[in-house]
């Protein structure tokens, strides 16, 4: 068969779907083996499906590559919309091939075992979605998706203080994604007043002229969502309360 046919990255994002199936099929099964080596190999296939990218991955050109564009909701024109370039093709790979790394090193974890590797693998999707998505609604949904299974490692695996930080990150996460969906929405009636239509396509929006004091604006919308999720000071207070 040959794999170029194939919707490669969609594929590579959402195999770990199989492994969050048997991990939660197996979940009572020899002290959580099964689950744990379900959710490494899921994890594993797309570490493996990911080294097709880096084969045959075009470096001598800037655009797009492994495109997959399907409407998705047509009367705003947003779409499934993926695709790599050079620079977020090399997060998306480390990513495929950091989580097996700590599905590994979380191998003893005692408590709720099968539940963590679930959470593992759920983060491993909202994270490849948000590298791969050229679509801004598409990637706002992807971050959102990352955001749960944090919530749940911090609050329930996270050190002595981890309620306290669970509520805190909740806390800065929600305010930080509101002004993040509210700079997304400005920038895209910023687009309909330019163009008479909708776009969402990160491809539509390199081409805008913004005024810079708007750009300054929208620009703190949209860091204040990943200052939180880096963490950046001063909002990382959530992170020492997660581990000690």
């Amino acid at each position: 068969m040959d794999i170029s046919v194939l919707p490669i990255l969609s594929l590579i994002i959402f195999s770990p779907i199989v492994g969050i199936a048997l991990a939660a099929i197996f979940r009572d099964e020899g002290n959580g083996v099964p689950a744990k080596v379900s959710a490494l190999f899921s994890s594993g296939i797309s570490f493996l499906l990911s080294l097709h990218l880096w084969f045959n991955f075009d470096s001598s050109t800037a655009d797009l590559q492994m495109v997959e564009r399907i409407p998705w909701i047509t009367q705003f024109n947003i779409e499934y919309f993926l695709g790599l370039d050079g620079l977020n093709l090399f997060f998306f790979l480390i990513i495929t091939f950091i989580t097996p790394l700590a599905l590994l090193g979380s191998w003893n974890v005692a408590k709720s075992n099968w539940q963590f590797q679930i959470q593992m693998l759920l983060l491993q999707i909202g994270m490849l979605g948000c590298f791969a998505a050229m679509d801004v609604v598409l990637f706002y949904v992807f971050f959102e998706v990352m955001l749960v299974p944090m919530y749940l490692l911090i609050g329930i695996w996270g050190g002595p203080n981890r309620l306290y930080a669970t509520i805190k990150f909740f806390i800065y996460t929600m305010l930080g994604s509101l002004l993040m969906l509210i700079s997304l929405l400005y920038t895209a009636n910023i687009y309909l007043d330019l163009n008479g239509a909708w776009s969402f396509s990160v491809l539509d929006w390199y081409g805008m002229q913004i005024p810079p004091e708007t750009q300054f604006w929208l620009f703190l919308g949209f860091a204040a969502a990943f200052a939180v999720k880096i963490p950046l000071f001063p909002l990382h207070t959530w992170l020492p309360d997660a581990h000690y």
